[in-house]
């Protein structure tokens, strides 16, 4: 029997988990860097992190402990900068300790906001595994609705490419249901310029 152990970085979800617990207190211009922010923070997007279960149930090379984490960890202090400038907030308030504990709960704190953890995603990497958001600035601009997108034009035979390139021209490959939204919105542009 084949055995996978997700190991998971902080999940960076717009919908849940801390990034909108962060938001909050950023709205209120008091966010900053935890302590003195020379601390690793291991992240993950949410939906590399969905690939990684995935690839998990349907890859049968991979077996064992398996780090879901962006191949590019940052220092606290770095990602809340990345975060304060995705959200136009300063990130100048350090915020002391107790801060998180108060949004987060003690325990949450010390696993979420201030666990000191650089991970790689080392088995994946070895496998050739692609992230959608490798980079912090990245994913927080899609999680927070700050990505700009736009679908590539048609291929020769009408058919849109299942590749979204966002405003800074990064190119990153589409979910299922992207892909789903993109073909009904495809149809529909046709439709409208038929009907002109």
């Amino acid at each position: 029997t084949r055995v996978v152990n997700i190991r998971t970085g902080i999940a960076m979800s717009g919908g849940s988990g801390l990034l909108p617990l962060l938001r909050a207190l950023f709205s209120t211009g008091l966010g900053g860097p935890f302590g003195d922010g020379k601390f690793w923070f291991s992240w993950v997007a949410i939906d590399d992190l969905t690939d990684a279960y995935f690839r998990a149930i349907v890859d049968d090379s991979l077996s064992g402990p398996v780090n879901a984490a962006s191949p590019n960890p940052v220092l606290n202090k770095d990602f809340v900068a990345a975060l304060g400038k995705e959200l136009h907030r300063p990130a100048i308030v350090p915020v002391p300790s107790f801060g998180p504990a108060l949004l987060l709960g003690r325990e949450g704190a010390q696993e979420l906001a201030l666990a000191e953890q650089r991970v790689a995603p080392t088995v994946l990497t070895e496998l050739g595994h692609s992230f959608r958001y490798s980079t912090i600035d990245a994913a927080l601009a899609h999680e927070l609705g700050g990505e700009s997108l736009c679908l590539l034009r048609a291929t020769p035979r009408g058919r849109p490419r299942h590749v979204w390139r966002s405003a800074t021209g990064v190119r990153r490959n589409l979910s299922v249901s992207q892909r789903l939204w993109a073909a009904i919105h495809h149809r529909s542009s046709l439709r409208q310029r038929a009907r002109t």
